[in-house]
């Protein structure tokens, strides 16, 4: 059974439960999985570069080559990985949303696909046993040129660009790794830009990792005052996106996903759009009206991957502003998401204000809970489970109960902190808001018992 991997890899605080010593442990129980190259690539955290080479010293003292890729975002370095097929495996440090005190890592196969289950159980295997080192077999750590894997992903994604209309866009870059890849892309598409948070911020000081529709208000700000086409801000490892509309108002990454797979349904390049429990019910609404199909899985880029797979499906997203373009990599990127964006206003040729308004109008409201530990976690999910069965309930992950066809609260642990998540969707935001609030108390009542 897994112990250190959740939902998007290994995440901790650093100086508490993740440290130098433990990314040498994990460098040593990766080179046992027997790889020949590896890519390592870390994002802005005080910690990452310790933590990156660390790790790299490890793998490279068990007779393998290393090559460092800097300070990159998880998108450029899954796709550095999936196209240049010169490694066994890839390696990105970053907590990518998580508050600064944390960091992590986040395994690619050689493929370029994210790890599953059972490498992650051969990895922590792995953890508990002895390591033989041969001073006179050592790999070796090398440097790529700089900003060499930044550009290469840039390439790639224009790949995916279809028009050469002219946008006047706000950018927030969370002050971390997109700095190294999103200007490049949208000089290289000659938009006009507005940058916010630009200058590398480890600390997270300008603004948190994770972008928020409550978080973006200088984004907001920057559009109406500049009159922008819209504004769009990134997370720290650059893999999520968020929007801000043309009249300054900041959408979920639902509603984008949702706008995005109806276009890509329309032009007839996917029938299956897949999404996790979390989205919006919105979702079926307005892909099965043209003509889609929706697939729910848990969530997790990784399982939304899985079935993107098995459904030769090209879109999958979660509200969060993850989104995942198969036609590029088989993982979130904000960068993907940014361009199709732009490929949409040029399609339908209206304001994103207007698409995005033309959506179902659903209210979704969330909050969290701490807890101690995973036990406590299953034991709520139970306990919430008989408590409410005499509702159509889906267990998926968690329990989401559903009290009308359109109107459900939903409960699971985190994958990545100690916290339970509770999401309430209803097409009145005061009935979202009273059903997250009764389902808290009643998980404060069970902890306090």
């Amino acid at each position: 059974m897994r112990r250190l991997f959740g939902t998007s890899g290994i995440r901790g605080i650093f100086g508490e439960n993740l440290d130098a010593i433990f990314a040498i442990k994990l460098g040593y129980a990766i080179s046992r999985l027997l790889p020949k190259k590896v890519v390592i690539g870390w994002d802005c955290r005080t910690s990452s570069k310790i933590l990156s080479y660390s790790l790299a010293s490890a793998i490279a003292s068990c007779n393998i080559t290393v090559d460092m890729a800097g300070l990159v975002t998880t998108p450029a370095l899954q796709t550095y990985v999936t196209y240049t097929e010169r490694y066994d495996y890839g390696i990105m440090v970053t907590a990518s949303h998580n508050p600064p005190q944390y960091n992590g890592f986040k395994v690619f196969l050689g493929s370029g696909l994210e790890s599953y289950p059972d490498t992650e159980e051969k990895i922590e295997k792995a953890l508990e046993e002895k390591v033989n080192i041969q001073w006179d077999s050592v790999g070796a750590i090398q440097h790529l040129p700089d900003k060499h894997v930044c550009k290469y992903y840039v390439d790639k994604v224009l790949e995916h660009y279809v028009n050469s209309s002219k946008w006047n866009v706000g950018v927030d870059l969370a002050g971390c790794a997109s700095i190294f890849t999103i200007p490049y892309l949208l000089e290289r598409l000659e938009v006009n830009s507005y940058y916010i948070n630009d200058t590398l911020d480890p600390l997270f000081k300008l603004r948190p990792p994770e972008p928020r529709p409550d978080n973006l208000g200088k984004l907001q700000q920057l559009v109406q005052s500049k009159k922008l086409d819209f504004g769009v801000a990134f997370d720290g490892d650059g893999d999520r996106a968020i929007f801000v509309d043309e009249k300054g108002i900041a959408w979920w990454g639902d509603a984008t996903g949702i706008l995005i797979g109806k276009y890509l349904v329309e032009i007839g390049e996917t029938k299956y759009v897949v999404t996790p429990i979390t989205s919006t019910i919105a979702t079926e609404i307005v892909i099965e009206n043209v003509g889609g199909k929706v697939i729910r899985t848990k969530v997790g880029g990784k399982n939304i991957v899985k079935e993107m797979i098995n459904h030769n499906s090209v879109w999958g997203f979660e509200e969060n502003g993850g989104g995942i373009y198969g036609k590029h990599v088989y993982g979130r990127d904000g960068g993907i998401t940014l361009v199709l964006i732009l490929r949409i206003l040029k399609h339908y040729n209206k304001p994103l204000s207007r698409l995005l308004g033309e959506l179902p109008k659903y209210h979704q409201v969330k909050d969290k809970v701490m807890i101690k530990d995973k036990r406590t976690a299953e034991l709520l999910i139970k306990h919430l489970y008989n408590k409410f069965s005499k509702f159509k309930i889906d267990t998926t992950e968690g329990v989401k109960i559903f009290f009308k066809d359109d109107e459900w609260v939903l409960v699971r642990p985190s994958g990545t902190e100690p916290i339970i998540r509770i999401f309430g969707e209803s097409k009145s935001r005061k009935r979202a808001e009273e059903m997250v609030l009764e389902m808290k108390k009643e998980i404060y009542q069970f902890l306090d018992k």
